[in-house]
This record gives structure tokens, C-alpha cells and sequence, in this order.
């Protein structure tokens, strides 16, 4: 019997992506409430950049589930006195 053939299809991965989605938000959220210095704080950093790492490894780019800044007026918002 000759071996199965792997494969990963853009589904397979679209699937994949959505799941580190999910799992990032989970991760960020217990960030926010994990002592800064303790162990678990520096294991969830650790994982938010492996799962970043995944997803340069699916799309190339890292940084796709970053959060987004906001806008800037121009000129900073502030106003020429």
C-alpha cells in the first residue's frame, strides 16, 4: 500500500487562521489580566508570538491580527497657533 499524500488546502488553512484568531483574542485578553511579571504572563507572550509566527508562515504577514492604530489627523490634530 503506497502512503497518502499530505495535503493543505486553502481551506485547510483559511480554517487554520481563523482558529489562531480566536485563540490570539483568548491570549490577549488573559494578558490583560495576568500579573505583569508572573509565569503565565510570559508563557501568553510567548504563545501570542508563536501564533504570530504561524501566521507569517500561512499569509506572510505577522502582524495580520495586530490591533490596528487609529487614524491621525494631519498635522497630529493639533492646531497651528
Amino acid at each position: 500500500m503506497t502512503p497518502r499524500r499530505r495535503s493543505f488546502s486553502q481551506a485547510d488553512s483559511d480554517a487554520l487562521l481563523r482558529a489562531v484568531q480566536e485563540c490570539r483574542r483568548a491570549a490577549v485578553q488573559a494578558l490583560t489580566q495576568a500579573p505583569i511579571h508572573s509565569e503565565g504572563a510570559r508563557a501568553v507572550r510567548d504563545l501570542i508570538a508563536v501564533l504570530d509566527d504561524l501566521v507569517e508562515a500561512l499569509t506572510g504577514e505577522a502582524g495580520l491580527f495586530w490591533a490596528k492604530p487609529h487614524s491621525t489627523p494631519v498635522g497630529g490634530g493639533r492646531s497651528a497657533s
